[in-house]
């Protein structure tokens, strides 16, 4: 490894520490109790942003809690004591670190005409300048690991039929790449189709294709967090995945650094609503009619998502010991 890419992985490795901190501080801590994250200033109160604005920051408190803080905290424990799998979580939770923070601000300018809303823009400004800067954080650690991989593929990519032997994409069995592709490929599809046309057409398009809920079922301010979904997807989620579903179909070794972000995206996107739709069951204004969709992502994206990061990190085609990249002999 160069001297200089060692030292910035370092950096963000340590900054990865600092964020952890704050997320067992301000995201656990209200997983216990949104009132004590209100109480402790990192929550907002239902008289600014309404029950279904707590519902889903609860949701994300709890996400982080059971996945985020866990993949972070693995992930590090492992590069210091030098455990070879330590990449894929890090690769995961550097994919999410990517993903919230442009889910809440979309969110946020969705909603910032919308009267039950009521964030001061003193706040709206700091979200604007923090939550940016975790994103590009987390797109220069993916960055240097991306080129550190790269730095040591010598081999030649794999394709088509001939990867689908035992070692190709640096798997340990035939069935591991289609269990990979296939679903992966599907699930590229139901985003694009569902997600993605959300985004760059309007959330009204959405409700009318039926792959997004009504307002006046799931409220303003809850089209408003599932609108902010779908422009994290978009810019962040979509992009992951086909670019490492392709590296992968390849053999690229650089593929199991991007598809393993992608891993963690899926885990975050499929449980955080799930999670608020959960929560807001009691809120005087849902009225969501369906929680089947819901039950059913998680079902099947969160089950295919773990299996395969641990699909990637089996065969650890790449093996970093304390930020220095192996090439598999």
């Amino acid at each position: 490894m160069r001297p200089r890419r060692k030292n910035m992985i370092y950096w963000v490795i340590s900054t990865a520490w600092v964020l952890l901190i704050y997320l067992i501080y301000g995201q656990a801590l209200s997983a216990l109790s949104y009132d004590l994250g209100v109480h402790l200033g990192t929550q907002l109160p239902a008289d600014i942003i309404t029950e279904i604005g707590v519902a889903f920051f609860l949701g994300f408190a709890i996400v982080d809690a059971i996945v985020y803080i866990p993949l972070f905290l693995v992930s590090l424990v492992g590069f210091w004591a030098m455990y070879t799998w330590w990449w894929v979580l890090f690769s995961a939770a550097l994919g999410i670190s990517l993903y919230w923070p442009i889910a809440c601000l979309a969110t946020m300018t969705f909603l910032q005409n919308e009267p039950t809303w009521k964030l001061p823009n003193e706040e709206y400004r700091t979200y604007s300048v923090v939550l940016p800067c975790i994103s590009i954080w987390a797109t220069w650690g993916l960055w240097l690991m991306l080129a550190e991989a790269s730095s040591y593929s010598s081999s030649p990519p794999v394709t088509g039929a001939t990867a689908k032997s035992p070692n190709a994409a640096g798997l340990s069995s035939p069935w591991s790449w289609w269990v990979i592709q296939f679903p992966g490929w599907a699930l590229l599809g139901f985003l694009i189709a569902s997600q993605a046309l959300t985004a760059c057409v309007s959330y009204e398009y959405g409700v009318y294709l039926g792959t997004e809920e009504p307002p006046d079922q799931v409220t303003p301010v809850g089209a408003g967090f599932l609108y902010g979904f779908t422009v994290a997807d978009v810019m962040a989620s979509i992009p992951l995945l086909l670019l490492g579903l392709i590296g992968h179909w390849r053999g690229e070794i650089w593929a199991n650094v991007v598809l393993a972000a992608s891993l963690g995206i899926l885990m975050y996107w499929a449980l955080v609503p799930w999670t608020a739709v959960v929560s807001a069951r009691d809120a005087a204004e849902w009225k969501l009619v369906h929680e089947l969709p819901y039950w059913a992502t998680i079902g099947i994206v969160v089950p295919w998502a773990v299996t395969s990061l641990w699909l990637i990190a089996e065969p650890v085609q790449l093996n970093y010991r304390r930020g220095i990249v192996l090439k598999e002999e």
